[in-house]
């Protein structure tokens, strides 16, 4: 099978449907994994607004192929840190969200997202990127630590006799 093609670009208002769709499975798949800690949203769980945010520190990029069909995309934002009492001044790039439809995984395009967000963060001064995933999530461990990424902070949980959820 041809490997298909496909550009990466920044996202446009045009593509808010669909990066509603990508937004979606991302839920589904947090919410199947871990349902004592998600729920389907009641109301649009990411009003437009907060999606495009398009300020000089933030950005979603896309994946697509023919024009407008969105395979994946990735939303990053470059944080500035100040000194601290105890930590050093830092401008850190933080992926919020990456995800490519089940149908163009294994194409490269993770990797792609990933290089390009990096690459316009190392333009806004950013010398690090930072990101969280569930444990749960074992493809994309997998999938960042082949990157090169490394745990720093582990966040861990216990649930307490007598309670649920």
């Amino acid at each position: 099978m041809k490997k298909p093609s496909f550009a990466i670009r920044r996202a446009t208002d045009a593509d808010f449907p669909q990066l509603c769709e990508l937004f979606a499975e991302v839920d589904a798949f947090h919410r199947n994994s871990r349902p004592d800690l998600f729920r389907k949203a009641r109301r649009p769980a990411r009003p437009q607004p907060y999606m495009l945010i398009e300020g000089p520190d933030t950005a979603i990029f896309v994946a697509h192929r023919g024009g407008r069909h969105l395979a994946g995309f990735i939303l990053a934002e470059v944080q500035r840190a100040p000194d601290g009492m105890v930590h050093k001044r830092a401008t850190i790039a933080s992926i919020d969200t990456i995800s490519v439809r089940s149908a163009y995984r294994r194409f490269g395009l993770g990797q792609r997202l990933l290089s390009r967000a990096c690459r316009w963060a190392r333009k806004r001064g950013a010398t690090k990127v930072a990101l969280g995933v569930y444990e749960f999530n074992r493809i994309a461990i997998d999938f960042y630590e082949a990157m090169g990424f490394r745990t720093i902070v582990r966040t861990m949980e216990q649930r307490l006799p007598g309670t649920s959820g």
